[in-house]
């Protein structure tokens, strides 16, 4: 039995799980949560006789993923102690959405602030103590990866106390979350009943479900919203995301200090690529650029050579040789140079071409363009039941519809999950390229244009049949908000490409 449960929540990608294996090491073990397809991970720190669940990791405890709902009703539950909230330092005001949503909970609570060593390279500097008062949270500086700090994280988690702050929005807001959860008697505490009431105000479908038949809550909740956005002049769950990020603004403002630089190369490419005018031109820009290099020049130059050279007079001529020296008759010369030799060739001839493609979309990959795309075809995709996420699986098809098909399981949308499975394979995969190619290269050898054409006619059969499949009410549902880390633009490396 141990003596405390530990309930460890973060964003992806902020080193949560490093620091589970950190504090854990090879004891824990990997289940289901009730219900759901959700992996529950629970590890023991073996010193303290502390139990470890790791939550998946999300951005917020909106219910538009399994994992969110998992880990928010895990976080409203008698099963833990203490939250550990990890935040990456280098991304606080992103990270902090989270912690915001979590410290009303009123449970005992640390921030293990990770990624400190990386701080320390961009000489930005993090005040934690007045980060801890601004929050009301011990807040602890580790690096997860270097297993720094967290003997301190440790002692913090052993004396963990509620969070200090119980308003952290401005008064008209909090007395109306005040308001609607005085009408909510089914809660065990005041913070439980202050979260449901600001996730009613924010519109949350899962709470509204659940008080479908409350009509004293439901009224409340109405007379609520509508005061404040009479008030505010915008809708509540715009308004209560604005006011927290507001909040977050001045807690960073008053804690960190950053030197004073310029804009990074990133950001001065990223304020073009991803212009809401510029985006998308600049995108089919780059993927006709791709082809005509790979299918109007440079491709065709090696397919020319392999053709004409390697399979023309190289292995024709070899193959000649060797049959004459052994005097094979005229039946055995022409099936092995007509047909296997020529037949081989007019297929591999087309390889150079293939080779040159995937090398060019290889390293617009690695430099970190295509997570931009798929963060500039999200707004466009959502108006067919997809988001960005749906990119990705595109994106592999053009390799390989299998897993394309088996990469849609990161999408937490079951109805976005479902269309993109039904619509990913429409785009060419390489199995189809050297037909095509062929087909290119032999009718049309000056127009660079067909190729890009092609992709271009296959992502609009996605979008008709995405339309098509969003107005059944099978598929009929709120896209899930797409949330997705642009990384920092760099030198593709020679050996992923």
């Amino acid at each position: 039995m141990s003596e405390k449960t530990i309930a460890l929540i973060g964003n992806q990608n902020c080193g949560k799980t490093t620091l589970f294996n950190k504090l854990t090491g090879a004891n824990q073990y990997v289940g289901n949560w009730p219900g759901v397809t959700v992996d529950q991970v629970i590890g023991t720190i073996g010193k303290k006789n502390w139990d470890v669940v790791d939550l998946p990791g999300l951005y917020s405890l909106s219910p538009y993923s399994a994992e969110e709902i998992v880990s928010r009703n895990f976080l409203l539950s008698d099963e833990y102690d203490v939250v550990l909230n990890i935040v990456d330092a280098s991304h606080l005001e992103r990270s902090l959405s989270l912690t915001m949503e979590i410290i009303p909970m009123g449970r005992p609570m640390v921030i293990a602030l990770n990624m400190m060593d990386l701080l320390e390279h961009k000489k930005i500097k993090v005040d934690t103590e007045k980060l801890s008062a601004e929050l009301g949270v011990k807040v602890v500086p580790i690096s997860a990866s270097e297993g720094q700090g967290l003997d301190e994280l440790l002692a913090a988690i052993e004396s963990a106390k509620v969070p200090q702050k119980e308003a952290l929005y401005e008064s008209s807001i909090f007395s109306s979350i005040k308001a609607v959860s005085e009408k909510i008697s089914d809660a065990r505490t005041t913070a439980e009943r202050h979260f449901v009431a600001k996730s009613l105000l924010q519109g949350d479908k899962v709470y509204l479900r659940q008080y479908a038949n409350n009509q004293d809550v439901l009224i409340e909740v109405a007379k609520e919203k509508a005061k404040l956005e009479k008030e505010f002049s915008q809708d509540t769950e715009s308004l209560i995301a604005g006011k927290r990020y507001e909040f977050i603004d001045s807690v960073i403002a008053s804690a960190v200090t950053k030197p004073a630089v310029a804009d990074t190369l990133t950001q001065k490419i990223d304020s073009i690529v991803t212009n809401r005018f510029l985006a998308i031109p600049i995108f089919a820009a780059v993927i006709f650029v791709i082809y005509y290099l790979a299918v109007t020049t440079v491709g065709t130059m090696a397919t020319d050579y392999a053709n004409d050279v390697v399979f023309g007079e190289w292995c024709t001529d070899g193959a000649n040789a060797l049959l004459e020296a052994a005097e094979a008759p005229e039946w055995l010369s022409s099936l092995v140079v007509d047909g296997i030799v020529g037949g081989v060739g007019a297929v591999l001839g087309f390889v150079p071409q293939m080779i040159v493609l995937f090398f060019l979309l290889s390293i617009v990959e690695q430099c970190g363009y295509m997570t931009r795309v798929a963060f500039v075809l999200d707004r466009i995709f959502r108006k067919f039941g997809l988001s960005g996420r749906s990119f990705i699986p595109i994106l592999i098809a053009t390799g390989c519809g299998v897993p394309a098909i088996m990469s849609t399981k990161s999408i937490d949308n079951i109805n976005e999950q479902r269309i993109t499975l039904i619509t990913t394979t429409f785009l060419p995969c390489s199995a189809k390229l050297p037909i095509m190619t062929m087909i290119f290269v032999s009718f049309f050898p000056d127009s660079a244009w067909i190729a890009p054409a092609v992709y271009l006619m296959a992502i609009g059969a996605i979008a008709i049949t995405g339309i098509i499949l969003k107005k059944q009410s099978a598929f009929n549902e709120d896209v899930s908000p797409f949330v997705m880390e642009l990384p920092d633009y760099h030198m593709p490396s020679a050996l992923n490409i």
